[in-house]
């Protein structure tokens, strides 16, 4: 058996990662950016939100959208 693809996983993976993580920092940054411009950004800085998310991944999407998207969002009347 060819273990070769087995070699490969600790270069692919974090490159992967690191792709994949860009990929959602670009995603926030132009959302948070047209999110301003609809209904005001939480702490005001769509390349804040990229930064947060670009170190924290996943996680930070999550916050990006419980404090933005989610009904605990708090509304102004």
């Amino acid at each position: 058996m060819d273990n070769t693809a087995f070699l490969l996983i600790p270069i692919v993976g974090p490159i992967l990662l690191i792709v994949l993580h860009i990929w959602l920092a670009l995603y926030i940054w132009l959302d948070s950016k047209a999110f301003k411009n609809r209904q005001g950004i939480f702490l005001d800085s769509p390349g804040l939100w990229a930064f947060v998310v670009f170190v924290t991944g996943i996680a930070g999407v999550a916050l990006y959208w419980l404090v933005h998207y989610s009904t605990l969002r708090r509304t102004s009347n």
